[in-house]
């Protein structure tokens, strides 16, 4: 899995604002692509880094912020380093057979999602279709829910509210866990049934911005729907 330069210069910009970095103290710095850990490093305020003893010149510099290595104390319990997490998704508690959701292709950027039982929506009525999974995402990102091209002209249904969107602090939010579902509204006369395992749509991760003196409305404190309250 690379890991974006922006990533590892962020990394160490929060551990010299923090202080959680003292000058002179011992880093592990993680080999991702060969699953290896290479050695120590010792980073100072210029960021000039002791490995294994020996001193990299500025010019050397420059490979330690190229997503090649990642950079985490020495001092943690174990030597199995863990990847840093950035965004994903997790199978919820109470959905034990649920499927993760996909690409289609490589070059696919939305990740298809997977009904986890029946559903039946009543004609011109809407159904949610639960996926029995949660998305983790940094705080300035968003999944957006988008319908599957084939269910408005196939089954006559569309997504209730046109896009949806699950902000990060849905996950593992006290009502639900963070499960994702789509709401589908029947536009037909007939009963649609959704059946487990198929298809529902798909997500897709976005940076968002916020305005200038943004005030937020505070914490979540629900689930589905639960900031339009």
């Amino acid at each position: 899995m690379n890991k974006p330069i922006n990533y590892i210069l962020k990394a160490l910009d929060e551990f010299m604002e923090d202080n959680r970095l003292s000058f002179g103290k011992s880093f592990y710095l993680y080999d991702w692509k060969n699953k290896e850990v290479k050695g120590y490093a010792v980073i100072s305020p210029v960021y000039k880094v002791s490995f294994n003893g020996e001193e990299w010149r500025n010019d050397r510099i420059p490979e330690l912020l190229s997503g090649k290595y990642i950079v985490q104390p020495a001092e943690c319990e174990s030597k199995e380093l863990q990847t840093p997490r950035i965004r994903g998704f997790e199978i919820c508690s109470t959905a034990k057979d649920a499927r993760l959701p996909e690409r289609a292709t490589k070059h696919s950027a939305g990740y298809d999602f997977f009904a986890i039982k029946d559903v039946k929506i009543l004609p011109h009525c809407v159904g949610v279709a639960w996926t029995g999974i949660k998305a983790y995402m940094p705080k300035d990102e968003v999944l957006k829910i988008y319908n599957r091209s084939s269910n408005a002209k196939k089954k006559g249904i569309m997504l209730s509210n046109g896009v949806g969107v699950v902000d990060s602090d849905y996950y593992n939010n006290p009502d639900n866990e963070g499960d994702i579902g789509f709401a589908f509204l029947n536009i037909t006369n007939e009963i649609v049934i959704i059946k487990k395992g198929e298809k529902l749509g798909q997500g897709i991760f976005e940076k968002y911005m916020v305005a200038d003196n943004d005030i937020h409305g505070g914490e979540r404190v629900g689930g589905f729907g639960s900031t339009g309250k």
